[in-house]
């Protein structure tokens, strides 16, 4: 299994082969590999399926710029080429690979190693549909089929439900220059076509052509027909990029509202920083005082009486600031808001209405109405509505 892997994935030194060995992977020519040296913006792979005979290996062999073999050779196990093909001479670099896929492969060479006894002949497993997942990481898919042989088309219409229902399908009946042994129509594959219902999130479109790989027909058509995978993975990397695009902005966000909370958004800080700094920088540029200077101050301050303040002497730090006389700067204690929402209004405390007051004073009359006399209440009456028109 090991070594399978390793036969997809390396090459001979040298890019050459003995004449009796088959390369899973061809090497790439020259013009290919000035193309690809500084990098390629996009890799897309193409794969060929279809029944034997049908002109897989003929067509991959087209598609790299080669003529047309005449003699029949069955592919033994996968090939993977790389061709060229550009977006419309966009400046976009785009890799192309081709895996001409067999389903079942023929070459089994036996392991060498030690054996035991009673141990069976082992073999190592060839690169074929079943050993590898061909599907997996798949732009576009090419289904051939022989319009001289109806059973092509039946591996096309099995073959066809088996292919994720995301990648873009092209069938090409091929050999349309022998047309008159013609067996498979051309409304045949149009009704299966237009009757083929695929399910899915996103289903891919399915189309059909047709191609003679002796003249060259149609391979114009599938070079246009690489556009729908190529536009399809454009469109699927510039929504990780959209997408990657949004997380960055919702982070960015972030990063600023801790910066705001922070202490590098207080402007008082950032000053007192500076201002320490600047003190730093002068007491360390200020030269040191000589003798002469300080016995000059000595005698300047013995002239001065002791209720003045001393002269200042030249070369000692003269930008002191007295903390007790200096003038503070006090922030305001309401708290500063950086969005635009209003802030919440302080709701005082509401009077009783002149109806509640009203009936309040009705309840006391009647709790205490024997008690008392009627002018007595009556002039506590008018003395309320006084107050209360007030």
């Amino acid at each position: 299994m090991f070594s399978a892997f390793k036969k997809l994935t390396s090459r001979p030194e040298g890019g050459a082969t003995s004449p009796g060995s088959v390369q899973s992977i061809q090497s790439m020519s020259s013009n290919l590999q000035r193309k690809f040296a500084k990098g390629c913006n996009y890799n897309m792979k193409i794969v060929i399926r279809g029944d034997r005979n049908t002109g897989k290996s003929c067509l991959l062999a087209r598609l790299q710029g080669k003529p047309f073999v005449e003699e029949y050779k069955p592919t033994e196990e996968i090939q993977v080429a790389s061709i060229n093909w550009s977006y419309k001479n966009t400046e976009d670099i785009v890799k192309v690979e081709v895996w001409d896929v067999v389903d079942v492969a023929k070459k089994r060479k036996k392991l060498a190693g030690l054996k035991v006894a009673g141990d069976t002949d082992e073999y190592e497993p060839g690169l074929d549909a079943e050993f590898i997942d061909v599907y997996k990481g798949t732009h576009g898919a090419i289904l051939l089929l022989d319009i001289t042989k109806p059973w092509t088309m039946e591996y096309v219409r099995k073959e066809a439900a088996l292919i994720p229902s995301n990648i873009p399908i092209l069938i090409l009946a091929n050999h349309t220059d022998m047309g008159h042994h013609r067996q498979v129509s051309q409304l045949q594959v149009a009704d299966f076509v237009e009757n083929l219902h695929r399910q899915g999130q996103e289903v891919a479109e399915v189309r059909w052509g047709e191609s003679s790989l002796r003249n060259g027909f149609g391979l114009k058509f599938l070079h246009r027909f690489f556009n729908v995978p190529f536009l399809t993975l454009q469109r699927q990397s510039l929504l990780q990029q959209l997408e990657v695009n949004r997380r960055d902005i919702l982070a960015t966000q972030e990063e600023l509202d801790v910066y705001m909370e922070s202490e590098e958004a207080n402007y008082q800080l950032f000053s007192d920083s500076l201002t320490t700094k600047r003190r730093a920088a002068a007491e360390q540029s200020a030269p040191p005082p000589s003798a002469s200077i300080s016995k000059t101050t000595v005698r300047v301050e013995k002239v001065f009486p002791t209720d003045h303040e001393p002269v200042p002497v030249v070369g000692q730090p003269s930008n002191t600031v007295d903390i007790s006389k200096s003038s503070s700067f006090s922030t305001p204690s309401s708290q500063m808001s950086f969005s635009n929402r209003p802030p919440a209004e302080t709701v005082a405390p509401s009077k009783p209405s002149a109806a509640e007051l009203l009936d309040l004073l009705l309840q006391l009359l009647i709790l205490q109405g024997r008690q008392l006399v009627a002018v007595p209440a009556i002039l506590l009456l008018m003395v309320t509505l006084l107050l209360l028109s007030k």
